[in-house]
C-alpha cells in the first residue's frame, strides 16, 4: 500500500527540486512555510497542491514579478532583469499595488535601455538619490549620469531642446535646476505644452515630479 504524501512530504519534495526554494517567488516560498506548519486555509491548500503537480511535473517556472516579462523577485527583495540586479523592494511592500505600478515602471526602463545597448543595473534603472534627474535623449545620443533618482528615457524634439535651452541658465545650457517657487520656468512649461500637445506629455512628467519632490534637476544633451 502507498502511503499518501503529507504536506510536510510535498514541501520537503518541493525545496528539493526548486535549489532548497530558492527558485521560488518569495510568495510561494511563504506559501510552502505554511504547509509546513499546517496553516493552510482552503485557498491556500489548493494553491499548494497546484505548486506541488507543477514542480513534480516538472512544468514549474519562476513567475515574473508582477507578471513583467524578465523580472523576478528574490527572498531578500531583491529585484533582477534578466539575471541583472536593478532594484531593491521590502518584502512587506513588494506584493502591494503601489509595487506593482512601480514594477511596471521598471520594466518600461529595462526595455529602453535595452532598446539603447544598455545593460539595465541599479546605477540606470531605479531611484537611488534624494533629487531627481532627468536623462533625455536629443537627436538619440545621451548623457550619461551614474546614480540617478529618477530617469526619464525617451526623446524630445531639437525644438523642445531648444526651448529647454532658452530658460536654462546660461552657464549650464543643458541642465536646470526648477523648483515648486520658480513660477517664471514653470510658466513658461506650461505655455510650452499648450502650444505643443506633442510635448505635452514631456512637460507633464516634470511638472508632476517637481510638485511630488518640491525640486529636480533636468539634464539634456
Amino acid at each position: 500500500m502507498i502511503k499518501e504524501l503529507t504536506d510536510i512530504d510535498k514541501a520537503i519534495f518541493i525545496l528539493e527540486k526548486t535549489r532548497d526554494g530558492d527558485d521560488l517567488d518569495p510568495k510561494l516560498l511563504g506559501l510552502v512555510e505554511l504547509a509546513v506548519n499546517g496553516r493552510l486555509n482552503n485557498v491556500g491548500k489548493d494553491a499548494f497542491e497546484g505548486l506541488y503537480k507543477e514542480v513534480i511535473g516538472g512544468i514549474y517556472r519562476r513567475p515574473w514579478f508582477h507578471n513583467v516579462e524578465n523580472l523576478v523577485i528574490d527572498h531578500e527583495g531583491f529585484v533582477y532583469w534578466k539575471g541583472n540586479k536593478v532594484e531593491h523592494f521590502t518584502l512587506m511592500w513588494a506584493y502591494t499595488e503601489s509595487a506593482r505600478k512601480q514594477a511596471v515602471e521598471l520594466g518600461r526602463r529595462c526595455k529602453i535601455l535595452e532598446s539603447k545597448g544598455i545593460v539595465p543595473s541599479t546605477d540606470n534603472a531605479v531611484l537611488e538619490l534624494e533629487r531627481v534627474v532627468f536623462q533625455i535623449w536629443r537627436h538619440n545620443m545621451s548623457i550619461t549620469l551614474s546614480k540617478v533618482e529618477y530617469t526619464y528615457f525617451g526623446s524630445i524634439t531639437s525644438e523642445f531642446a531648444d526651448f529647454l535651452d532658452s530658460i536654462a541658465s546660461d552657464v549650464t545650457p543643458t541642465r536646470m535646476h526648477l523648483s515648486m517657487d520658480d513660477n517664471y520656468r514653470i510658466s513658461r512649461l506650461n505655455s510650452y505644452a499648450k502650444s505643443h500637445p506633442d510635448e505635452a506629455d514631456s512637460v507633464e512628467y516634470i511638472l508632476k515630479d517637481v510638485e511630488k519632490n518640491g525640486k529636480i534637476d533636468i539634464a539634456w544633451g
